[in-house]
């Protein structure tokens, strides 16, 4: 995919229009891809440390990552960015709508377990859950044979 459809495709995607995307034909071994909010430039990284290309669905998951970083900053009314707390549970929410809405739903489970793996997945009920108390291991009442 070229710099060109990926920008076309995120435009279409979130119907913002006010950010650039670079695709830099290199490999970074901190990060895949940055986004700089006072410039609103997304950059990836599109190799993997052996020189091969990243596929596409790692390339699609990592722009939508820093498209979320863009509207978190600069399109989420009444909402600040706290430094070293970007990947936030409002940025979560972004980031799965944006991956639900490119994929129509059907998001790779390959996906689903990189960003499992990386601790962004959203999950808003997980805080809310509780294991459920198990039953003593005492029985009680009459057994009968």
């Amino acid at each position: 995919m070229i710099q060109l459809e990926l920008l076309r495709e995120m435009y279409f995607l979130t119907g913002l229009n006010d950010f650039l995307i670079i695709l830099s034909n290199e490999y970074n071994p901190q990060d895949w891809g940055y986004y700089y909010p006072d410039n609103k430039v997304i950059v990836i990284y599109t190799l993997n440390e052996d020189g091969s290309k990243i596929d596409r669905d790692a390339l699609i998951r990592i722009c939508c990552h820093e498209v979320a970083h863009h509207i978190q900053y600069h399109h989420t009314k009444d909402y600040e960015v706290t430094d070293g707390e970007e990947h936030d549970d409002k940025f979560k929410e972004i980031f799965a709508k944006l991956l639900e809405k490119y994929y129509n739903g059907n998001i790779p489970i390959e996906t689903i377990e990189v960003i499992r793996e990386e601790g962004l997945l959203h999950e808003p009920n997980s805080k809310k859950k509780s294991r459920p108390k198990r039953a003593s291991k005492r029985v009680r009442g009459t057994i009968y044979s």
